[in-house]
């Protein structure tokens, strides 16, 4: 009969079933040699070989040369090494998956004709929002609210920045043509970024547009209720980007005296 695994954890962290078997008999018995592991474990004479060769090469298992071989649980302590692996293993499963969900996101709008929609609020929503208009690698087209960056967003905008400008991602920015603008601007040299100003332009909204790969974010930057609004849509991104272009064609270049620009 099957050694009746008392710690399902050991199967949560990685093991197989056999491994995890042959783990706690080792624990519980002390050092055996594997013919002695049959019995207690209720595996074939096979599997324990297999298992306990297994357990030496993740560490979890000391072998010992005499007369006969003689198997060593190691420490329990030696099990967090399992757990770190899991760890990085889900970790880098995260990464891949938030790398493809813009691309999946939108072969479903493309094939069933709805639009993807994502929610996020406060300030770590905020990030994980305007991370995601790096993912596609394409151009960026935005527009700001100077007058509303909040030291929060001034901060997550610093490693924004420093990622696309590693990317090599262009962005195009359009802000009112205002003093306070000017001086947000003035001094900077950010590549792969080209700012323009429109006089007149409306301010005070409070929220950073950006237009992607498909894709329009809604950033608000109040304070009081931060939020933001992923949608997926070919015909609302091609509709603001149309916009974008237009006043683009017809916004102020900046001048000799103002010097490259860095915003989110």
């Amino acid at each position: 009969m099957l050694h009746e695994l008392h710690y399902p954890i050991l199967k949560e962290l990685g093991l197989t079933e056999t491994e995890a078997v042959i783990y706690e008999v080792l624990l519980e018995q002390g050092p055996k040699p594997a013919k002695d592991l049959v019995i207690p474990s209720g595996l074939s004479r096979g599997n324990v070989y297999n298992a306990v060769t297994a357990l030496a090469k993740k560490g979890l298992a000391t072998e010992k040369q005499g007369q006969k071989t003689i198997f060593e649980a190691a420490p329990p302590s030696q099990l967090a090494v399992l757990l770190d692996r899991e760890q990085a293993k889900l970790k880098q499963i995260s990464t891949s998956f938030k790398s493809v969900l813009p691309q999946l996101s939108q072969e479903f709008s493309f094939s069933t004709g709805k639009p993807v929609i994502q929610m996020f609020s406060g300030f770590e929503g905020a990030e994980k929002a305007i991370m995601d208009t790096l993912e596609s690698g394409q151009e960026i087209m935005t527009y700001l609210d100077v007058g509303a960056m909040l030291p929060e967003i001034s901060k997550m905008n610093a490693k924004y920045l420093k990622r696309r400008i590693d990317k090599q991602i262009n962005k195009r920015i359009i802000v009112e043509d205002s003093p306070a603008a000017r001086r947000f601007f003035a001094d900077q040299n950010t590549p792969f970024t080209e700012v323009r100003f429109i006089q007149n332009f409306p301010g005070g909204f409070q929220t950073s547009m950006q237009i992607y790969a498909n894709t329009v974010l809604y950033l608000t930057m109040n304070p009081d209720n931060q939020i933001s609004v992923i949608i997926r849509d070919q015909h609302i991104f091609d509709m603001h980007k149309a916009h974008f272009d237009y006043l683009w064609n017809y916004a102020a270049r900046l001048t000799n005296e103002d010097a490259g620009s860095k915003a989110t």
